[in-house]
């Protein structure tokens, strides 16, 4: 399979990126041209310098491993925010071979995609596209978290954006959509830097922390792209 041409946006900040969507097996890379990184600093002024090479990759095997492990580690920061099973419905935690094949069946037959967020080589965060849908909805649902040491960073933004616009051209859907929770201010900031259309509120959407949870949705489509990618505008407006 050819790879697509890279594509080259400038970045306010001084930053110039080169933006690569391979194929749906391969990897999404964001990398910062290393001449100017030391003039990119965080845009809420700390000091502190965003990585100078992203990456996201649909995880399999070791992988997988890897991101179970870090999940564990950092259960206390995700907790509130994790999904769990409603009373009447506990099952047991899978077998990590059993969650694997699973992973791994669903990302062949093109059902949900877990993509694994690479900072300077180390394992940062998880965005995950599922429930997704072909012929007439051709949709797909986005979640993500990152590791508590990379809130801040800048991380998110662009990497989510890097993935729905992968996911509306490479990965041929229509529609993508988030749905948060109301009170994670942090997550809903994130969608808003990318311009995603609030669609409303989906009430006791989902089992959350114990409890059903209201979600606010919202929502791209592909054709909400043709001003230009999320990317090129998350970019522009730094």
């Amino acid at each position: 399979m050819t790879s697509r041409p890279a594509m080259t946006v400038p970045i306010g900040s001084g930053w110039i990126s080169r933006f690569r969507a391979l194929s749906w097996w391969r990897r999404i890379i964001l990398v910062p041209d290393p001449r100017i990184v030391a003039q990119v600093t965080h845009p809420a002024g700390d000091g502190t310098l965003p990585p100078t090479q992203l990456e996201m990759v649909p995880l399999t095997g070791c992988d997988l491993a890897d991101l179970l492990r870090l999940r564990q580690a950092e259960d206390g920061w995700l907790s509130p925010t994790n999904a769990t099973s409603p009373p009447g419905y506990v099952t047991g935690a899978p077998s990590f071979g059993t969650y694997v094949k699973a992973a791994q069946r669903d990302l062949a037959e093109g059902r949900h995609v877990t993509f694994g967020i690479w900072a300077d080589g180390e394992l940062a965060g998880e965005i995950s596209v599922g429930g997704i849908s072909r012929q007439a909805l051709c949709s797909g649902m986005a979640g993500y978290w990152l590791r508590r040491s990379r809130v801040g960073q800048g991380i998110m933004p662009l990497a989510l954006a890097s993935v729905i616009e992968f996911m509306l051209t490479e990965g041929n859907l229509h529609r993508v959509e988030v749905n948060i929770m109301p009170r994670n201010q942090a997550s809903i900031r994130v969608v808003e830097k990318l311009g995603l259309r609030a669609e409303g509120v989906r009430r006791s959407y989902l089992h959350v922390a114990g409890s059903w949870e209201d979600h606010v949705s919202y929502a791209v489509t592909a054709e909400e792209l043709a001003g230009g990618g999320l990317v090129s505008r998350l970019l522009a407006d730094h």
